[in-house]
């Protein structure tokens, strides 16, 4: 533990609330005054420089509202509705900030904004939380007394810098694997050319042409019981990833016809998530959802290139043509069958595939990667506040 002196987080800075969004819509029309929101937060979760917002505000909404702006430099933070998350930023531009985020500012001689930044990464505002009108929210005389550590400047410095690279080494890492997920699409392109044009005049099929079985899961109640097979859902697809270990389960146990396979691909058919599919690879026991339709293919139709098919322009132009709905999006069975793509011979898919597995697999090892530097930052985090750098 730091021998470092310790004082309130009110006695470095001042702390307060940003105004009530303006309901009107003409508030936001032509803007040039950022407005962050809630959302422009989460976007970064934790940031030195929050710069993006969705939504400006005009001058006019400004004095209309007596809306106070803030300047770069300033610490943002969850004050109601999404304390639990823990988000912090630095505010990078000029800007008017919405009631649900606290604001630190006008800071003292002897403390580094930046240091004061990452020593709040490390405090969890959930223990100050409380309920007000069934929402979650903090009381700015409880954030005050909050406890903060304060060495020497010249140290708060040498501190934010160690943990400044150690950020950019997890920015250039995460770059990276931004950049090999981009490879996919761009490989697809280059071997089989735009789908929209068929350039290299590939045999076009419809999908029910290409399919062995096309079929809707069917309607049952999800339980976190473990018992029965796995219940997949399109909510427990993100970034075309499941995370089996957090999937229910179906408590219904003979239920062979509706079992996945390696090499299935299941689609969203209702809502929001219309059109999206996911590529079975390895899989616990599991069955699908009524919301999903499951389509198996012929041996001489890869998958995976299938799959990537599902993932064009080309594939969402036709989904957009046949989603019925106004509100909420639906997409059935005989439209996914009519969907037409080019079908390149097997062995031009299959060399598509190897290339896939080679980009998967440093893919998974970047994921690793990623996860060892997201355990020594915050490890380096916990550590900077212990005095231990």
């Amino acid at each position: 533990m730091s021998d470092w002196p310790t004082t309130t987080l009110g006695e470095l800075c001042e702390v307060e609330g940003g105004n009530a969004a303006p309901q009107d819509s003409s508030s936001y029309v032509n803007g040039n005054v950022p407005f962050v929101r809630m959302k422009d937060l989460g976007r970064y979760h934790h940031t030195n420089n929050l710069e993006t917002t969705n939504d400006k505000l005009t001058e006019e909404a400004i004095a209309d509202h007596r809306m106070k702006t803030f300047e770069p430099g300033c610490i943002l933070f969850p004050r109601s509705g999404s304390v639990f998350l823990n988000h912090r930023a630095i505010l990078g531009i000029r800007a008017c900030i919405v009631s649900h985020i606290g604001i630190l500012h006008s800071f003292s001689e002897n403390i580094y904004p930046a240091f004061l930044y990452r020593y709040l990464m490390t405090y969890d505002m959930k223990r100050l939380s409380k309920k007000t009108t069934g929402v979650d929210s903090i009381g700015f005389s409880d954030v005050k007394n909050i406890k903060v550590p304060v060495p020497s400047l010249a140290e708060q410095v040498h501190i934010v810098r160690l943990l400044d690279e150690a950020e950019e080494v997890r920015r250039l890492r995460a770059e990276a694997d931004r950049r090999t997920a981009d490879l996919i699409p761009a490989l697809f392109h280059d071997l089989f050319g735009d789908p929209l044009r068929n350039p290299k005049g590939w045999e076009v099929a419809k999908v029910d042409q290409i399919a062995t079985k096309i079929q809707y899961g069917f309607t049952e109640s999800a339980s976190p019981v473990p018992v029965g097979p796995k219940f997949l859902r399109i909510t427990d697809v993100q970034d075309g990833q499941v995370n089996w270990d957090h999937v229910p389960y179906c408590r219904c146990l003979d239920m062979d016809e509706y079992k996945l396979k390696k090499g299935d691909i299941v689609f969203a058919r209702t809502g929001a998530t219309t059109g999206k599919s996911f590529l079975i690879s390895d899989c616990p026991i599991s069955v699908f959802a009524s919301y999903l339709i499951r389509v198996q293919l012929q041996e001489n139709v890869s998958p995976v290139y299938v799959y990537h098919f599902f993932q064009t322009e080309a594939y969402w132009s036709q989904i957009k043509l046949g989603i019925t709905g106004s509100t909420q999006g639906g997409f059935n069975a005989t439209k996914l069958r009519n969907i037409k793509l080019p079908v390149p011979p097997l062995a031009d898919q299959l060399k598509f595939v190897a290339y896939v597995e080679k980009i998967e697999d440093l893919r998974a090892k970047q994921g690793k990667s990623e996860k060892e530097l997201y355990d020594l930052f915050q490890s380096l985090l916990h550590r900077a506040f212990r005095g231990e750098l």
